[in-house]
């Protein structure tokens, strides 16, 4: 069987991965979504405590979960962590016409945030028509709860809590950046101590940016959207950066002093060029798109190696 696309698949990426040199793999939402969405980035979480059974080539009863637990192990034996990318702050039921699949059918006002001036309509920072009600107890132990189990059943290494600020919303509408209490039950959680917790600090509308900030605490780190932005226009030879690039480099210390004051240490932040939104790594370097920031070095799409000493402008290859 091919296991192109399965979890099985990723252990026969094991020796590429080592070659080079990853030390740690952060997978695309894995929990289970909706197969009828029929795509492979997972944002619209089904069910948070088992693994995409679209991803497994093994389909048994159980199936998924003993080949998902195969990988993580074999990783591990790689000397690779793992990480998932997890979405509590929306799930994949959406807006009022959306499905009901589950959470909206038990108790719609307990497990979704709702306009308090129309009980109808469902507050929306996520972007994807509705936001998990956090603030609500019942909520925060169905999110702890499922933490507990990835690390208990299958032994990962972390977490990256996508549009995290979205979790520290209040019932009233304002942002509790001083001690959310979902942050805060996540933080101090005795099962949970000894793994990686990563916040991706901003809502999709804009509503909560907040990276560099004491939010979510001096435990967690954070994707640092300054650092990718500043690289990939000093690359791409914009003027004027030279300062903002030496700032990136010495760990962003405009948005994480190192101090008791701030409690944010450098080593927080989460430093990278590329991720899932937008273009792949090579597509970044190969195509101008103003939209996701790519750059093309002025040769529009993927050079053949063939052609490659022969374009002007580019050194030949050694």
């Amino acid at each position: 069987m091919n296991d192109s696309g399965h979890y099985a698949g990723v252990i026969a990426k094991i020796p590429y991965l080592q070659q080079l040199g990853i030390t740690a793999v952060e997978l695309m939402p894995i929990q289970q979504f909706d197969p009828a969405e029929e795509n492979y980035w997972g944002y619209n979480t089904l069910n948070f405590f088992s693994p995409h059974a679209q991803y497994s080539s093994n389909t048994a009863p159980g199936g998924p979960l003993d080949e998902f637990r195969s990988m993580v192990e074999a990783l591990h034996k790689a000397g690779i962590e793992v990480i998932l990318d997890v979405v509590y702050n929306h799930t994949t039921e959406g807006g009022c016409d959306g499905p009901t699949y589950c959470y909206r059918g038990i108790d719609n006002s307990t497990y979704y945030a709702l306009d308090p001036n129309d009980m109808r309509s469902y507050i929306n920072h996520s972007g994807c028509k509705n936001d998990l009600r956090t603030s609500h107890p019942v909520v925060r132990k169905l999110v702890i709860d499922s933490l507990r189990y990835w690390v208990h059943e299958t032994n990962i290494d972390g977490f990256r809590f996508d549009l995290a600020s979205v979790l520290a919303f209040a019932d009233d509408g304002s942002l509790n950046l001083k001690d959310p209490p979902i942050i805060s039950e996540i933080t101090n959680d005795p099962e949970l101590a000894n793994v990686r917790l990563i916040a991706e600090p901003w809502a999709a509308d804009g509503s909560a940016y907040v990276l560099g900030r004491a939010f979510p605490g001096k435990t967690w780190l954070q994707w640092n959207d300054h650092y990718r932005n500043t690289l990939r226009s000093f690359v791409k030879g914009d003027g004027n950066l030279v300062a903002d690039l030496m700032t990136r480099l010495y760990g962003s210390t405009d948005l994480f002093p190192d101090d008791l004051i701030n409690s944010c240490k450098r080593l927080q932040s989460i430093n990278f060029i590329d991720c899932h939104d937008g273009p792949n790594m090579c597509d970044l370097v190969s195509y101008a798109n103003d939209r996701f920031g790519s750059w093309n070095c002025g040769f529009q799409g993927v050079i053949p190696a063939a052609e490659f000493s022969d374009s002007p402008g580019i050194p030949p290859t050694r």
